[in-house]
């Protein structure tokens, strides 16, 4: 005798249920706001009535919405600090190349902070004219840290990130965990950094899962790419590394230490280095 015959219609109605819910879900929270350097903060954020801050949109921003940030020259520091939902991430977009955020006119040392947050885009952005003005700033153009997770930074252009130093440090991108999980970083391009005692590309502490593919690093005074663990980054010993992940497809080169100022004319800059990470794997013969 079969006693599930009478649930199964009840099942698949209640399925049905879901899905519809998850549908109107979706489209309700699937919202665009258009940030324009022209616009005006009390602008509800159209296309034809942008508003003027990068971080306004974030602040206004729900689990499935799109900020599209339209070509022009912004100087803010972009904050993020909220989270989106499995299938509706917060995304951060701009026209490729053309959006640009520069500069440090806060005294910032990071154009975009991401800290404790979850399913959150970044893509089509160019973030250059970062300096450090003292030794003890690390400039970076992204960068993620605290507890985060499911964060995809994918075709940006990164330039011009530097310290000059001699005790100094700069990145490109970096991942600085207490926590972090599925990080994605595809299709950027970093150049012509100065990075003092670090890297183009670095993630560090405990950061549990992520890719790393399909990257332009080139034309930098130190490491391309680093997978670093045990610098107490994380209290926890065993967890404090950068574990479970891939690199492949990324092209490394031109980057020498040559003539930075932290090596002394020592060429010791490595292209891809796993520095105390654990289980990684690259793919060598498509990664130079």
């Amino acid at each position: 005798m079969n006693h599930f015959k009478g649930k199964q219609p009840k099942l698949i109605t209640l399925l049905i249920i879901i899905v519809f819910l998850f549908t109107i879900f979706t489209y309700l929270n699937s919202k665009v706001i258009y940030v324009s350097n022209t616009g005006k903060n009390h602008y509800p954020g159209t296309n034809n009535k942008p508003i003027k801050s990068i971080n306004k949109a974030i602040n206004m921003a729900l689990p499935g919405t799109t900020i599209k940030i339209k070509p022009g020259i912004y100087k803010e520091t972009v904050h993020i600090n909220k989270n989106g939902f499995p299938f509706l991430p917060i995304k951060v977009t701009g026209m490729y190349g053309k959006t640009k955020l520069i500069g440090n006119i806060d005294r910032s040392e990071k154009k975009i902070n991401i800290r404790n947050s979850n399913y959150i885009n970044i893509s089509g952005l160019n973030l250059s004219n970062l300096k450090a003005t003292n030794s003890e700033q690390t400039p970076t153009a992204i960068n993620i840290d605290g507890h985060s997770k499911s964060i995809i930074i994918k075709n940006n252009i990164i330039h011009d990130i530097e310290t000059d130093y001699k005790e100094g440090n700069s990145h490109g991108i970096s991942a600085y965990g207490k926590g972090i999980s599925n990080i994605q970083i595809v299709k950027n391009k970093l150049y012509n950094l100065k990075l003092g005692n670090s890297e183009a590309l670095v993630l560090n502490g405990n950061i549990n899962n992520f890719k790393v593919s399909d990257n332009q690093i080139f034309d930098n005074n130190n490491i391309g790419i680093d997978i670093i663990g045990y610098e107490g980054i994380e209290s926890n010993d065993k967890l404090d590394k950068a574990r479970n992940g891939t690199i492949s497809n990324n092209r490394v080169q031109n980057n020498t230490s040559k003539h930075n100022p932290s090596y002394n004319g020592d060429q010791s800059a490595a292209g891809i280095y796993i520095d105390g990470g654990e289980n990684i794997v690259i793919d060598v013969k498509s990664s130079f």
